[in-house]
């Protein structure tokens, strides 16, 4: 009998500990922007990139570390020739749908991924073939080695889904799935039957929001974290935790190296001499880093100077019409097409700086409208050849319709090279032709900030960035007293 006293005892502490820490009921996200529609194959903002985490999984996945490792996939192998991949499957994964994943699912999807039409093509043209060996097992066959092959199977293009044409939202696997968007807000809920460790969270909400939005919803606590925000000034209240990580990331002002003014390399150039990036993160940023190459100290930590031509005076040396595009999410996004403005007018131009939202602008970059585009290239994948990428020829998003034969080449090597120092040099190759040629005016290298509720633990951002924070670990704090702003 005093066992079972005990026992019982122990049944009631157990329930009211589960009782003093509830699961999350509402979660809101600050959002820059909603998706009306998510395509795994064209995501490239942060907010569709996280969306494809939570909603998605692939064969791998990456982890707090910039690495990669099995997501779906229980074992897997590479043969002799290093070019024979073979996958074996876990069998307890349900679809949203309730629908049970299997090869045949795998095999439809990275079908897709090499196909001449496919947007993702230059990423995935190694694969050969997509065999299927059995119900739960599937080998994938490239036409040569290629080490970074894994890591690209975490990429959001990478993910297994069924096509959902019903709402525009892709079927998947993850800890949450979609169930609502309008102009305001996306809403994900936690998939009862996921096979994973089960998120405390049982409503996710994206919620439309601007910089000058954000402080005062997040003191009021209508919004729980402002990961996603592209930058925040600093701010202090009781309330608010403050995280702040290194970043794989750099804002730059890309140039349109296809259109107008811009075409010229001695225009690019002179237009970045005129910019005092120093005064500009002063004033608006001053948490970031003064940037010295495109790619940031977190992926290759050396400072490459470009050799200015002392003999051509850019000083009034331009003329014409100048158009430069900024997300219009920034808090400050008039103050600092002023000083775009003021800084570039020195060299002749006639600058047009407009303030647009950040999915036209991506848009505007991909239809070639502007002379240059001012926003943050953040590394997704664990290898430095896809934060390089972004200027090759058939990339998903040429950010300043590059087109070099050297550059392409120097990055196929770089791309098909295990060997470190080759890697390295091939990495310096890129990074000086990017700035020998006035491809970007490289501004700064950012830390990730965010804020977020103090009810919250497990909350945490690692180098991967804002895309990947791990939501199943996030649970509200025992006995705070704001938790009601999850209700």
């Amino acid at each position: 009998m005093a066992y079972l006293i005990f026992f019982m005892m122990l049944i009631s502490a157990c329930s009211k500990q589960n009782l003093s820490n509830p699961g999350i009921k509402n979660y809101n996200r600050a959002s820059y922007f909603i998706p009306k529609k998510l395509d795994p194959m064209n995501s490239f903002s942060t907010i569709e990139n996280s969306l494809c985490e939570l909603m998605l999984e692939g064969l791998f996945k990456v982890n707090k570390y910039l690495e990669y490792e099995p997501q779906i996939v229980s074992k897997w192998s590479l043969d002799k020739t290093q070019t024979k991949y073979n996958f074996k499957l876990r069998d307890n994964i349900l679809f949203h749908n309730g629908e049970r994943l299997n090869a045949k699912h795998v095999k439809e999807n990275l079908d897709k991924l090499f196909k001449k039409n496919s947007p993702v093509y230059n990423r995935y043209k190694r694969m050969k073939e997509v065999k299927l060996i059995n119900d739960f097992e599937l080998s994938v066959s490239l036409d040569r080695p290629y080490p970074p092959f894994l890591a690209l199977l975490s990429a959001p293009a990478s993910k297994i889904y069924i096509r959902n044409n019903s709402n525009g939202f892709p079927i998947g696997t993850g800890p949450f799935k979609f169930i609502d968007v309008n102009e305001h807000k996306l809403s994900l809920i936690r998939f009862s039957q996921y096979y994973g460790l089960m998120p405390k969270i049982e409503k996710m909400n994206y919620v439309l929001v601007n910089e000058k939005q954000v402080q005062e919803k997040l003191i009021s606590g209508i919004i729980h974290d402002s990961s996603l925000m592209p930058y925040i000034s600093s701010f202090q209240d009781r309330n608010i935790n403050k995280i702040m990580v290194p970043a794989a990331s750099t804002w730059i002002v890309a140039f349109n190296t296809s259109r107008g003014i811009t075409k010229s390399k001695v225009a690019r150039n002179c237009l970045i001499d005129s910019f005092n990036k120093n005064d500009f993160i002063k004033k608006f940023i001053p948490d970031h880093q003064p940037a010295t190459g495109f790619l940031p100290p977190s992926l290759f930590n050396k400072k490459i100077i470009r050799n200015k031509d002392e003999s051509y005076n850019c000083a009034k040396s331009l003329s014409g019409k100048f158009k430069i595009d900024i997300p219009i999410e920034l808090d400050k996004h008039q103050e600092i097409c002023s000083f775009f403005s003021l800084s570039f007018k020195t060299t002749g131009v006639i600058p047009e700086c407009k303030a647009v939202p950040f999915n036209i602008l991506i848009e505007n970059i991909r239809k070639n409208k502007s002379n240059a585009y001012f926003l943050a290239q953040t590394l997704d994948l664990p290898y430095i050849e896809y934060f390089l990428e972004t200027f090759q020829d058939g990339s998903l998003i040429n950010l300043s319709s590059y087109t070099s034969e050297t550059y392409n080449k120097n990055l196929d090597l770089l791309r098909s090279s295990s060997d470190r120092i080759l890697r390295i040099s091939y990495v310096e190759k890129l990074n000086s032709e990017l700035l020998e040629m006035g491809v970007t005016l490289n501004v700064s290298y950012p830390k990730q900030v965010s804020f977020w509720h103090q009810c919250l633990e497990g909350y945490s951002i690692t180098l991967p960035g804002e895309a990947y924070i791990n939501y199943q670990a996030v649970q509200l704090k025992e006995g705070c007293k704001t938790r009601q702003h999850f209700q």
